[in-house]
């Protein structure tokens, strides 16, 4: 990874490197066969060592015993894990051909074809559901493509049938709720969405069929929904405990496991990543690689001193190791001890002198510490040997950004968006910019895409209302800070602005008391009623929705929190002026006003 110039580490751009062998570009070839027996699969001539090994002794087996269904099968696996899926195929058509009662074969088979030809894999998921009537993933997966062809009466048995197997599976009954829908019955929808929601009543998903259960019945609300939905949530999966675990099992490469630790850490399954690379660590003692992954990963999470933890691991098994050097630069920048990481990343190059990467990073850590000549100097010429890599461009502009350099830091994040669009740092540093610039409308695209691909980052939304309410779009502020509460429900920075403006904007169409009150008190209860701002903002939202009474107690203890915070003899400060005010208004039965929709 390149450092950034700010506290949050990017990904690293890690160089894979392949196992070389003597038939380079060429597949093995599998040991030769009787004449009319079926050959096994030429095993390809990149894979790495650990499935090398696998796949070898697996063709052997397959060689020994050409008629067993289970060979073949578990040849098919060791394919399929690593997305060979070519030599997958051919494997499990072998093995459901010589056992043709055994429903795995056809199952794994529908699945690696699934998006491939949906057709064919309806027809093998068939075979697997009527060999194998219990099992509710096949169900599922069954269900699911004869709803996506249109076939709603065999959806419909198959969905039900997987629900019937397991209740608690939540992928069929969101599935059912698509089936009710498309049979135009929005009635039967929602008692099936009441059924889901008590399994999961934060889904996303779920709440998108709410939506579309509002728009079926023209409801007044469907808008209104349809905006709360919120960005970036994922279908609920098929879940099938037995595959999992056997790709668990199975999965040998680092490439492999890489990918899985990655999902294992955005869901935040900390510990199950950790595992990852230690089953790996413990698989190749003497090697530093998975002890480097983990490294990596931690310091991702901004979990630095466990990454600390793993480059040691790394460097006891390979002391010259450069990438190790480079890892453990940035968990020290992580950290804060700029001095050691700057050590760490010119170590790094003493080891690897073309590591334009390293390079990178040490410039935006010597800008960081006040080295600015010499840190731009190894910022541009890590820019200039990497042209078409967009973290140096974003560690480059971050640099400029510092020196006050903001064109030029403008150029430089422009540049990394347009090799990486999906560089969310690059966006938001970029809104940033656009921003102070000026350029409401061009910084709202950016921070748009920030919350798309980021839609757990409260700056994004909070940015992104701010652009729009400086743009003069009051609905689309409050669009915002709605999807943002989607993603982070409880988070002060989205729930109090967002009820200041339903309680006090000048526009009736926008104000929503009851909705403002709720959300105040959510904001109370995290204060535990102590705080006044949010007092402040649950009497105005109590004054819109007519309850004065209330409004005047709460607008007052608000005044008396404030004055208690504030240090002896020290003047009334104009907030607490305002504050006074407002309890005039609340006191002669008046709601409060906001034209600048400021709290």
């Amino acid at each position: 990874m390149i450092l950034a110039a700010a506290p949050r580490l990017l990904p690293f751009l890690a160089v894979a490197v392949t196992c070389i062998v003597s038939t380079l570009g060429c597949s093995r070839s599998a040991s030769p066969v009787a004449a009319g027996a079926v050959a096994p699969p030429a095993i390809p001539a990149d894979v790495e060592p650990a499935l090398l090994e696998r796949l070898e002794t697996r063709t052997a087996r397959v060689e020994a015993e050409p008629g067993s269904a289970e060979a073949w099968g578990e040849l098919g696996i060791a394919y399929d894990v690593h997305e060979h899926f070519d030599p997958a195929i051919a494997c499990y058509e072998r093995a459901a051909a010589l056992d043709p009662t055994d429903h795995r074969w056809p199952y794994l088979h529908a699945l690696t074809i699934k998006l491939a030809d949906p057709t064919a894999a309806r027809t093998l998921l068939a075979t697997a559901a009527t060999l194998n009537p219990d099992s509710a993933a096949v169900h599922a997966h069954l269900g699911q493509l004869e709803l996506d062809a249109g076939n709603l009466d065999a959806a419909g048995r198959a969905l039900q049938r997987a629900v019937t197997l397991d209740p608690t599976m939540l992928a069929p009954r969101v599935a059912l709720i698509k089936l009710a829908l498309a049979r135009e019955d929005p009635d039967t929808a929602g008692v099936r969405l009441e059924e889901a929601t008590r399994l999961d009543p934060r889904s996303g998903e779920l709440a998108s069929m709410q939506a579309k259960i509002a728009r079926a019945r023209n409801s007044p609300v469907a808008d209104m929904l349809e905006r709360q939905v919120g960005i970036g949530w994922r279908p609920a999966p098929i879940t099938d405990e037995w595959r999992t675990s056997l790709w668990r099992e199975e999965g040998v490469t680092m490439s492999l496991r890489r990918r899985r630790a990655e999902a294992m850490g955005r869901r935040g399954d900390i510990e199950g990543m950790e595992a990852e690379w230690q089953t790996a660590a413990a698989q190749s003692p003497e090697s530093p690689d998975p002890w480097l992954e983990l490294a990596e990963m931690q310091n991702r999470l901004g979990r630095h001193e466990q990454a600390l933890d793993a480059v040691e691991q790394a460097l006891e098994r390979d002391p010259g190791n450069a990438k190790a050097r480079f890892l453990l630069g940035n968990a020290h920048v992580g950290l804060g001890a700029l001095e050691e990481a700057i050590a760490s990343f010119e170590a790094g190059l003493e080891l690897d002198p073309d590591s334009h990467e390293t390079r990178s990073n040490l410039g935006a850590t010597l800008v960081r510490m006040g080295r600015t000549e010499e840190g731009l100097a190894a910022l541009h010429a890590a820019s200039e040997a990497m042209p078409n890599n967009a973290d140096a461009k974003f560690n480059l502009g971050m640099a400029l950004n510092q020196t006050g350099s903001n064109d030029e830091a403008l150029a430089a994040m422009d540049a990394a968006v347009r090799i990486n669009p999906e560089h969310g740092r690059a966006r938001f540093e970029r809104g940033l910019l656009r921003a102070n610039a000026g350029a409401y409308a061009e910084a709202a695209e950016d921070f748009e895409a920030v919350t798309r691909q980021h839609p757990d980052r409260v700056a994004g939304y909070t940015n992104l209302a701010e652009a729009y309410r400086r743009l003069g779009d009051t609905p689309r502020v409050v669009e915002a800070y709605q999807r943002g509460l989607e993603h982070v429900r409880e988070h002060p920075r989205l729930l109090l602005p967002l009820a200041w403006i339903l309680a006090t904007n000048p526009d009736d169409d926008v104000r929503d008391g009851t909705t403002a009150v709720q959300l105040a008190q959510r904001l109370c209860q995290q204060s535990q009623y102590r705080s006044p701002a949010h007092l402040e903002v649950l009497a105005a939202a109590a004054a819109e929705r007519g309850d004065f009474n209330p409004a005047t107690r709460y607008a007052q203890q608000a005044i008396d929190r404030l004055k208690e915070a504030l240090p002896p003899d020290a003047p009334s400060p104009p907030r607490l002026e305002a504050m006074q005010s407002r309890l005039e208004l609340y006191q002669a039965g008046k709601p409060y006003r906001d034209t600048g929709e400021a709290g």
